[in-house]
């Protein structure tokens, strides 16, 4: 792979004979075209392509969510920062059997702090409901927002807010009817007012909305 300056005829994207053009952060990127593949695949490269298919299927439905709570990096984008760390750290099982051990994923990453103790339950009809603990000893912003993730791998659907009630509030919810019955993996972080600063995202457990 090359990275080129545009000419005087600019870049180009797609592809020209066994060159393929596109552009990635502002760069113009040239590449040639893979070849055919030769022989049959490995278990272990069949079990790398299930695991990348697992995390990019989820990424998939929190990528507007990371566009903002995770910063990329100078050769990586939020996106795969976290299919990175989700590769690396939270998938498990065998062959055939792979899961994503959801508490082990971060959606958020920054030096605010993050609640110090919370909780997570769903006690009314479709809607999941965060509790947290506003300690002034800490020094927390009370005008910090909330940020509420819920993720139903049944559906294969994500719901998140960004513009929660304030660190102040010490609660919020999440309103989800179409998640009603399912088993929903969930998260809380959060951030500040003008949306510079932002906290680790902390996993708040497995919760049935009701």
């Amino acid at each position: 792979m090359a990275t080129f300056f545009k000419g005087p005829l600019g870049g180009f994207s797609g592809s020209i004979g066994p060159l393929v053009g596109s552009s990635w952060k502002e760069l113009e990127v040239m590449k040639s075209q893979p070849g055919p593949r030769k022989g049959t695949p490995t278990q272990a490269q069949l079990d790398q392509q299930a695991k990348f298919a697992l995390a990019g299927g989820f990424i998939t439905n929190v990528k507007k969510l990371l566009s903002l709570t995770m910063s990329d990096s100078s050769n990586m984008t939020s996106f795969n920062i976290v299919l990175q760390q989700i590769l690396q750290d939270a998938i498990t099982g065998t062959t055939n059997a792979w899961t994503i051990d959801y508490s082990k994923v971060q959606l958020s990453s920054g030096d605010l702090l993050n609640a110090f103790s919370y909780t997570v339950a769903s006690a009314v009809a479709g809607k999941i409901a965060w509790t947290w603990q506003v300690d002034a000893g800490l020094q927390e912003d009370p005008t910090d927002k909330a940020i509420l993730v819920a993720y139903s791998p049944d559906l294969g659907r994500a719901a998140y807010t960004t513009l929660g009630a304030a660190r102040s509030a010490g609660a919020d919810s999440l309103t989800i009817a179409a998640f009603s019955g399912k088993p929903v993996q969930t998260w809380l972080s959060f951030i500040s007012a003008d949306g510079k600063e932002i906290a680790d995202s902390v996993f708040t457990g497995l919760v049935t909305v009701m």
